[in-house]
């Protein structure tokens, strides 16, 4: 028997409803800044690890982003719009992000930050590219601004 395949909304969601209370705890036995030093240090070694195994790999590759975009908006979950494109650069913006909505029903949109949104750098540096961002809808932003380019340094923010 075939068993039904979670979107990647669908496996967040769960990760996160099991995730959120697990952290809330560790901060407040270890302290909430010592957690999220530990998450932000998690996150610093995936990006280091991302840009090590992209130096073995392939030039930079612009043209896998909208197959990226389109797994992570699977049930209908993002809208987003491409506001511009060319062999260097895409920008994107996402209007509607049901991961953003999703943290702040559970209280912890700045742990969303580190869990979900972060990782977008991670995958842009597995593919070789540079992002930009400088606003989300998971900390309030109106909309999610992703500018990613080819051969630019890529210094871990």
């Amino acid at each position: 028997m075939d068993q039904p395949q979670l979107t990647p909304f669908q496996r967040i969601k769960i990760q996160m409803e099991l995730a959120v209370p697990l952290i809330r705890t560790l901060q407040d036995e270890l302290g909430a800044q010592v957690v999220l030093d530990a998450l932000r240090k998690r996150y610093n070694d995936q990006r280091m690890a991302a840009r090590g195994a992209c130096t073995k790999l392939r030039p930079p590759r612009l043209d896998i982003l909208k197959r990226d975009f389109d797994h992570f908006k699977s049930g209908n979950v993002l809208d987003y719009d491409v506001v511009s494109a060319d062999d260097d650069r895409v920008e994107i913006h996402v209007t509607r992000c049901q991961y953003a909505d999703l943290m702040r029903d559970l209280g912890a949109s700045e742990l969303g930050d580190l869990l979900i949104c972060s990782e977008d750098y991670v995958m842009a540096d597995r593919a070789g590219l540079q992002l930009e961002r400088t606003q989300t809808r998971m900390m309030g932003g109106s909309h999610c601004d992703f500018c990613y380019a080819k051969g630019r340094d890529q210094s871990v923010s």
